[in-house]
């Protein structure tokens, strides 16, 4: 495996910043009368953005409050972005290792573009990232795919040379997604089974660059040449799926409607399914009943890059045309 672009999560990756996080919902919290979190609950909160995040401490659907809220904690995470943050450690080792080798890097993290861009700065290691993007750089944020897929084409490089380090979830998923192979930190914020999907897993961050140099391309079944822009695939076939599960739901309904579902496509749908929630197990048990039933690998691989939104299509057309062909009316 060559790899020629590194994507990094911010937040429990590189940056020790759960101190100053809550700090700053403490200090929001004040304003509204609120009881005080410890670090370990505010752990708990973290990984998908400072909305979603004041919204979970404040334990409120309101727009008011959360606007409110968001402006108090941005604002004084702001002034206080890095009065306990620390690099993890090993970790500017890791990004000085990795620009001696001459791998491009970059930073997509959940939290605010301007925020991200601050800490590195304070830190002292923005200048190892070509790009620094934040849950507010694009239309989406992780765990969709899209940041890491425009984050790869503005560095003009294919999922197969690029690797996301993260320690959520959120960056498993969005690397699975995209097509990208994926390292999971233990040493961040998420649990350990939140890394299970991971292609490789790092205790520290000296693991890393161990790991890339003795990568073997586990994902490389699931990547395939495209003659468009990977991001642009996603967004055009997420408008006539929006929802990964309501696609699988309206490709079986209208299966059957079609007349009974062949064990084929029965089990192609579902396997889909399966892959979607990355259930691995279930993932296996009906791609070996669909070979038996007479599937291709190529179907099998196609069933999970559809329901996934992990594009593999070389247009929009041969896509749905595939959708069309498997169901037997257009879905």
């Amino acid at each position: 495996m060559t790899v020629s672009v590194l994507l990094f999560d911010l937040d429990g990756t590189l940056v020790d910043s759960l101190d100053d996080l809550t700090d700053a919902v403490n200090h929001m919290l004040e304003h509204f009368g609120r009881q005080r979190l410890e670090p370990a609950r505010v752990r708990q909160l973290v990984g998908k953005g400072a909305r979603n995040l004041v919204q979970r401490a404040l334990d409120t659907t309101l727009p008011g409050e959360i606007d409110r809220g968001l402006a108090l904690f941005s604002e004084f995470n702001a002034q206080h972005i890095a009065d306990k943050s620390r690099l993890y450690p090993g970790a500017r080792e890791l990004l000085q290792q990795m620009t001696d080798n001459g791998i491009r890097m970059a930073v997509i993290s959940n939290k605010e573009e301007t925020l991200s861009r601050l800490i590195l700065e304070t830190l002292g290691v923005a200048g190892f990232f070509g790009i620094i993007a934040g849950g507010d750089t694009f239309t989406e944020m992780k765990p969709s795919p899209l940041p890491l897929l425009r984050v790869i084409e503005e560095f003009a490089c294919s999922p197969a040379e690029a690797v996301m380090v993260g320690d959520s979830i959120n960056d498993i998923q969005a690397g699975n997604r995209a097509g990208i192979a994926t390292i999971g930190c233990r040493w961040g914020y998420g649990r350990s089974e939140e890394l299970c999907s991971a292609d490789f897993q790092a205790a520290t961050p000296g693991d890393v660059f161990g790991i890339i140099t003795r990568a073997a391309q586990p994902n490389q079944e699931r990547r395939h040449v495209m003659t468009q822009q990977p991001s642009d695939l996603y967004l055009k076939i997420k408008e006539r799926h929006s929802d990964l599960i309501e696609a699988v739901e309206a490709l079986s309904k209208t299966a059957r409607m079609s007349g009974p579902l062949d064990e084929k496509t029965g089990h192609l749908i579902q396997l889909g399914a399966a892959a979607a929630i990355h259930s691995i197990g279930s993932v296996r048990s009906h791609a070996a009943r669909a070979l038996a039933a007479g599937a291709t690998r190529e179907e099998i691989h196609h069933a999970i890059i559809i329901l996934t939104s992990t594009i593999g299509f070389p247009t929009v057309a041969a896509a749905l045309s595939w959708i069309d062909e498997t169901v037997g009316k257009s879905a």
